[in-house]
């Protein structure tokens, strides 16, 4: 969308369902800003423009943090998914060498194992 307005100089509105679906990072905000893109959210009814409201800004900036967390989640997701499958690698590696000594094995009551 970024690029579309860089090309497009003589289009200055956008008109988007909600927050999260505009920014998939925070620097796409700021760019759209600087290029002075006014911004039309239906769902959530609000107008972003040079000429809003601070209190509107306000609250599409909150709005862009919390779209920003539901945006990573599925990341982070699978990044604790694989490191709980590098604990439990370790743990059986634990056990392979040292298969006498239980006290030495990783504690991973934290991951679900």
């Amino acid at each position: 969308m970024v690029r579309f307005f860089r090309e497009n100089p003589n289009c200055r509105v956008a008109v988007v369902e909600k927050t999260d679906r505009l920014y998939p990072n925070f620097r796409d905000r700021v760019t759209l800003e600087d290029l002075d893109v006014e911004i039309h959210l239906p769902k959530e009814g609000q107008v972003i423009s040079k000429d809003a409201k601070s209190q509107a800004k306000l609250v599409h900036g909150i709005q862009v943090v919390v779209a920003r967390n539901t945006y990573r989640k599925p990341f982070d997701m699978i990044f604790l998914r694989a490191k709980n499958e590098e604990w439990r690698a370790l743990r059986d590696d634990f056990r392979t060498l040292l298969p006498d000594c239980p006290a030495t094995w990783p504690k991973l009551s934290a991951f679900g194992s």
